[in-house]
């Protein structure tokens, strides 16, 4: 997807790997556009640093979610979540419904 798509599209939620939305927010700011129209974020696949995640706050001016999600290849989907409607990167949340995690 295009950066002009979002806008013009109205997309509302992106769930993408930390790189992709790295690369996103570097060609919104170069652009010197913000997406507005995004209101949730999902980010998966790798570590969510605190400066992409302020980054992306300034950038999308009207989030309200970015969530860091922990997953595993083998489960093919979400292990761990944070709430809904929040801004949390420093954390995965809590474990999703019939999901039991071993710590050794």
């Amino acid at each position: 997807m295009r950066l002009f798509s979002l806008p013009v599209l109205q997309v509302t939620a992106l769930t993408c790997f930390p790189t992709r939305l790295r690369n996103l927010v570097q060609y919104a700011r170069s652009a010197d556009r913000r997406l507005n129209t995004v209101l949730h974020i999902a980010v998966a696949g790798g570590v969510l640093s605190e400066q992409l995640a302020g980054l992306s706050l300034s950038t999308f001016g009207n989030l309200r979610s970015l969530r860091y999600i922990y997953g595993m290849s083998e489960s093919n989907g979400a292990i761990c979540v944070p709430p809904r409607d929040v801004v949390c990167y420093t954390d995965v949340g809590w474990p999703c419904a019939m999901v039991e995690i071993k710590v050794n």
